[in-house]
């Protein structure tokens, strides 16, 4: 039997995995919809952005729930991880998130409190680290 050089079989398993790829996908599906789950801990994770824009901001809160003008500023002066513990139940759901500063030093671990309102995951309370 004829052995084939090793630069070849390169090629052809790179050709085969593009073909695998193209037919059947690369990873999950980018227009599922998220879990309840991963809608949540999305908003921690975008909450530090959110925060240099007092819109963006509001819009992560349920209604009448957002903090005030000098409040945002301090949320935009941190770092927020969401943690494992997600609870949901029903429309309401409690999440444990580490807060950090700028530096990524941690500060604590907070519990924070959402509504499902119109659909979307909004944030009922979000307090920080005294």
């Amino acid at each position: 039997m004829m052995k084939l050089p090793v630069e070849f079989r390169h090629s052809i398993l790179a050709v085969f995995c593009g073909i695998v790829c193209a037919l059947f996908g690369c990873g999950p599906d980018p227009s599922a919809p998220l879990t309840d789950t991963g809608q949540l801990t999305g908003l921690v994770y975008n909450f530090s952005d959110a925060a240099r824009s007092q819109a963006t901001f509001a819009a992560m809160f349920a209604a009448s729930k957002s903090p005030t003008e000098s409040e945002r500023k301090k949320y935009a002066s941190l770092n927020f991880r969401p943690l494992s513990d997600v609870e949901i139940n029903g429309d309401q759901a409690t999440l444990k998130v580490l807060v950090r500063d700028l530096n990524d030093q941690d500060l604590a671990e907070m519990e924070w409190q959402a509504v499902r309102e119109n659909g979307a995951w909004k944030l009922t309370l979000a307090p920080l680290p005294k």
